[in-house]
C-alpha cells in the first residue's frame, strides 16, 4: 500500500462536495431505534442513472460498549441506550487507536482522532420518507470489514455515499486492532480474538436493529479485504457467526491465506513480550492482565513488529483451524464469493525492495518468502522451519522466472509479483472455493482493469487495493483523491457495483448477463472465474501450473520439509 492505494480522508468533504453529489446543511433525517433517536444526514445524487437518488448516512453508531478499564481484553458488551436524547450521527467518531507510523506510512496526511473506544459502525441507506408510504421497503445489507492486517484501517477512508443507489443498505464497521483485539494468555482469562467478537457483535447490532435503517435483516453480506476478507473467511467457519449472515464475498484474503490467523502458541510469546516491555511480566495470568488493563492505551504500542497480532484458534470463535474445519466441512452454509487483483504481490514495491534485476531476482524472492514465512508462520513450509528450504526456493525460481526473458528487469518483477499473489492470495481462494463449491455456490473473480489514467509504472499492474476504489463508486462520484478517472473507470465501476449487489440480493452475480456477461460458478471440475476489465469475459482456469504448484505444496497444509 502507498500514498496512491490510500485515501486521505481529510479530502473526502472537498472531493464529493466538487462532483455530482449534492448537499445542503439543512438535509437531515430522524429515524427511531431501541436505543433512540438517531438524526443522519441526507445526501443526493444527481447524474447517475439508477432509480434511487437519495442516501441517508448515519455515521458513528455505537454498536457496543466502551471497551475501555475492565472491558479491556474482554468480549464487547451490547451499547447502552441514548434516549431520551437523540443521537447525531452526522459525523465519524474516533477510529481505533493504531500505531501512529503506520497512519503515516500507508495514509499520509491522513488525520482523525483516535480512540480505545471506537466500536462504531456507519450506515448508509436508500432514503425513505415515512409520509410517503415506502417506508417498509427493506434493501438487503452488505456489511464491509476493512482490512490492515488485523492491526491498522478504518472504514472512515471507504465512504458509502454512493452504494445504496443499486438498492442496497451499506453498513462498515470498525473493530479493535493490534494489542487491544488480539493479545491472549492462552487461556480462560484472555483467550483473544476480541476483535472477531467485535464484528460479530456488530452483525448482532444489524440483526437487531437494520430494519429500522431500510435494511432486511434476514438479507445481510458480509464483505471485506485483506484482513477483512480472511475476517470474512473465518465467519464462514465460525458457530458463532452463524445466522448472523447470508451470502460472503472474500476480497484479496480468505480464511486459509497465510496471514488469516495466527499460532497461539506464538500470540502468547507476543502477550508475554509486551507485558515484559510494561513491567507486568507475572507467572500468573490474571495479574498480567490486570497489570496491562493499568497500562495507557498508547503505551500498548510498544511492540514495533507489524502483523504480529491476528486471530487464533480459542475454541470459541474458532474451534479448530481453518484447514480442518474446511476438510471436514464444518463452515456455515452460505453462498461465496472470492476474488483479487491481478498483481495483489506488487504491494512490496516499493514498501519492502527498492528494485528486481536479474543478479537479484532470487534474493529478492526468498526475502519476500521468508518475510511472510516469518510474519505469518503458517505457510508452505513444515512448522519447525524458520527458512525456505533452498530446495523450495529453486522450484519457485523455476515457476516465476519469466522464460525467455530471465533478464528483463520489468518481467521479472511481474514474476515476482505472481509468486506472491498466487501463493498469498490466488491459490488459498481457489483452496477455499473448491471446499465451498462442494455443499453452496461459489464464484470466483480476477480484477484485472488497470487504469488509462493510473499515474504508477505500468510493471506495477494492478495491485492490491487498486479495486477497492471501483467497489465504492469513487469514479462515479468524481472523487479524485487517489488520481483521475475517465470513462472507462467509471464502467468498471458499475459493473462491479452492480455484480457484488446483485450478489447480495440473489446469491448470484449474473441472474441476468450484466453488461452482456454471466458468472459461471467455481467448482472442483470446472474452475471457472470472470475476468473483471475493460469487457467482462468468463474465463477457466487461472494460471493452472502455478496453482498446481501450489497447491502441491498446500496440499497437507503442513508444509515443504525438504
Amino acid at each position: 500500500m502507498t500514498s496512491r492505494t490510500m485515501l486521505i480522508a481529510a479530502l473526502f468533504v472537498l472531493a464529493i462536495s466538487e462532483s455530482i453529489l449534492v448537499q445542503s446543511a439543512e438535509d437531515t433525517v430522524v429515524i427511531t431505534t431501541r436505543y433512540g433517536s438517531v438524526r443522519g444526514v441526507i445526501r443526493r445524487f444527481q447524474g447517475i442513472n439508477k432509480p434511487i437518488k437519495t442516501v441517508s448516512k448515519f455515521l458513528g453508531i455505537p454498536y457496543a460498549s466502551s471497551p475501555v478499564n475492565e472491558l479491556r481484553f474482554k468480549p464487547p458488551k451490547p451499547a447502552s441506550a441514548w434516549q431520551p436524547s437523540t443521537y447525531n450521527a452526522s459525523y465519524y467518531r474516533s477510529i481505533c487507536i493504531q500505531p501512529g507510523d503506520y497512519n503515516v506510512h500507508f495514509w499520509p496526511n491522513f488525520s482523525h482522532p483516535e480512540s480505545e473506544d471506537c466500536l462504531y459502525l456507519n450506515v448508509y441507506t436508500p432514503h425513505h420518507n415515512e409520509s410517503s408510504g415506502d417506508s417498509k421497503k427493506l434493501y438487503p445489507v452488505m456489511v464491509y470489514i476493512h482490512g490492515g492486517g488485523y492491526e491498522v484501517g478504518t472504514p472512515v477512508v471507504s465512504p458509502g455515499d454512493i452504494v445504496p443507489l443499486w438498492g442496497v443498505v451499506l453498513v462498515t464497521i470498525q473493530y479493535r486492532l493490534g494489542p487491544f483485539g488480539f493479545v491472549t494468555t492462552g487461556d480462560s482469562v484472555a483467550p483473544g480474538n476480541y476483535g472477531m467478537l467485535d464484528q460479530i457483535e456488530a452483525l448482532k447490532w444489524v440483526k437487531e436493529n437494520i430494519e429500522n435503517f431500510g435494511g432486511e435483516p434476514s438479507s445481510v453480506t458480509i464483505f471485506g479485504e485483506r484482513a477483512g476478507g480472511s475476517s470474512v473467511g473465518l465467519h464462514v467457519l465460525s458457530p458463532l457467526s452463524k445466522g448472523l449472515f447470508h451470502r460472503a464475498i472474500a476480497i484479496s484474503g480468505v480464511e486459509l491465506s497465510p496471514y488469516a490467523i495466527g499460532s497461539s502458541a506464538t500470540a502468547v510469546v507476543h502477550t508475554n513480550e509486551l507485558a515484559k516491555k510494561l513491567g507486568c511480566a507475572t507467572d500468573k495470568s490474571a495479574a498480567t492482565i490486570t497489570c496491562l488493563r493499568s497500562k495507557e492505551a498508547q503505551e500498548l504500542l510498544v511492540l514495533e513488529r507489524a502483523n504480529i497480532w491476528r486471530p487464533v484458534v480459542d475454541g470459541n470463535f474458532l474451534p479448530d483451524t481453518p484447514e480442518e474445519l474446511r476438510k471436514s466441512g464444518r463452515f456455515n452454509k452460505v453462498p461465496l464469493m472470492a476474488g483479487f487483483t491481478s498483481q495483489e504481490g506488487a504491494y512490496f514495491f516499493p514498501r519492502h525492495l527498492k528494485t528486481v534485476a536479474p543478479t537479484t531476482f532470487r534474493e529478492n524472492l526468498s526475502f519476500a518468502l521468508n518475510y511472510i514465512l516469518n510474519k505469518y508462520g503458517q505457510t508452505w513450509v513444515a512448522p519447525h522451519k524458520t527458512e525456505v528450504p533452498n530446495s523450495f526456493m529453486d522450484a519457485v525460481i523455476f515457476q516465476y522466472t519469466p522464460w525467455p526473458y530471465a533478464k528483463d528487469s520489468c518481467k521479472l518483477k511481474r514474476g515476482f509479483s505472481d509468486a506472491i499473489t498466487d501463493s498469498c492470495v490466488a491459490e488459498p481462494a481457489h483452496a477455499s472455493l473448491s471446499y465451498h463449491s462442494t455443499q453452496q455456490p461459489a464464484f470466483l473473480y480476477e480484477f484485472a482493469h488497470r487504469s488509462k489514467l493510473n499515474p504508477d509504472p505500468e510493471w506495477l499492474g494492478v495491485r492490491h487495493k487498486d479495486d477497492t476504489p471501483y467497489q465504492f463508486g469513487f469514479p462515479l462520484m468524481n472523487l479524485t483523491v487517489l488520481q483521475n478517472y475517465d470513462e472507462a473507470d467509471r464502467n468498471i465501476s458499475d459493473m462491479v457495483l452492480t455484480l457484488f449487489t446483485n450478489f447480495a440480493k440473489f446469491g448470484n452475480p449474473t441472474p441476468e448477463p450484466v453488461f452482456e456477461a454471466s458468472w459461471p460458478r467455481f467448482n472442483q471440475s470446472h474452475l471457472d472465474y470472470l475476468l473483471i476489465q475493460g469487457k467482462l469475459a468468463r474465463a477457466s482456469n487461472y494460471r493452472p501450473t502455478q496453482m498446481a504448484f501450489w497447491l502441491d505444496c498446500y496440499l497437507a497444509r503442513g508444509g515443504v520439509d525438504a
